[in-house]
């Protein structure tokens, strides 16, 4: 789970004003993330997905492995990396599987973020929208032969790349992709998987249209998520599997 990091950028070169504040900015951001992750759950009925393990493990994981790339190769600015990595860290603080294609979960987790960024003077009103853009960008609008749908706009390379990592567990390689597709099942449906079970055959056939259809916005996402068409071809296999037990 998330632990503290190191600020993943050389600063010797800035103005040490500039400097200081990128240092007070990581500080906030982690204790911000920090408070946020207290509040998400872990190993809880109904939350199978939605977890302190999608968020830590897999949200905040991928943030801190593509970001500095991304900031390396010009997508984005440092102040950029600190508002994605806040952004999607609190993106899910607040969830109810029963408001997913609204934006309630998002707006509710955006005024809990804002509880805590109150605390510390150096974010600024531009970060605060920053974080709400973020959140809003994660707002679910379907899935099927287009992959998963959500709201980022066009140009706003961050956004982008948060939905990126929003979806990225089914891009995982196959062990830890099964793993969250099973879980997204049982968290859905109440139900665990069973391959004798209708239900869930149809609800696997149903991703295959999704992974299939599913491309990532940036670039790096599309290197870091490069197991989908491989995820497919696993879930065949499942399908398979069950024909001859049933």
């Amino acid at each position: 789970m998330f632990k503290d990091f190191e600020i993943p950028f050389d600063l010797k070169l800035l103005d040490p004003l500039e400097c200081e504040r990128l240092k007070k900015l990581h500080s906030a951001s982690v204790s911000v993330v920090k408070m946020a992750l207290n509040l998400i759950p872990l190993d809880v009925e109904g939350f199978e997905y939605h977890n302190l393990r999608h968020s830590a493990d897999d949200v905040i994981g991928s943030v801190l492995e593509i970001g500095p790339i991304a900031v390396e190769r010009g997508k984005m600015s440092i102040e950029g990396f600190y508002d994605l990595f806040l952004g999607m860290g609190t993106h899910d603080v607040f969830y109810d599987k029963n408001n997913v294609g609204t934006d309630i979960n998002e707006s509710k987790s955006t005024d809990k973020t804002y509880s805590f960024m109150e605390f510390f003077p150096v974010f600024t009103k531009k970060n605060f929208q920053r974080v709400r853009d973020i959140h809003r960008a994660t707002v679910f609008r379907g899935a099927g032969k287009l992959g998963i749908v959500q709201s980022a706009p066009p140009g706003d390379y961050v956004a982008q790349l948060a939905t990126d990592i929003d979806t990225g567990a089914i891009g995982m390689s196959w062990d830890k992709a099964k793993l969250r597709i099973n879980g997204f099942y049982t968290e859905t449906t109440s139900k665990q998987p069973d391959l004798k079970d209708k239900q869930y055959l149809d609800f696997l056939h149903f991703q295959i249209d999704v992974l299939s259809g599913h491309e990532y916005k940036t670039p790096e996402a599309k290197e870091h998520y490069r197991h989908l068409a491989e995820n497919v071809k696993e879930i065949k296999k499942l399908i398979s599997s069950a024909k001859a037990i049933n």
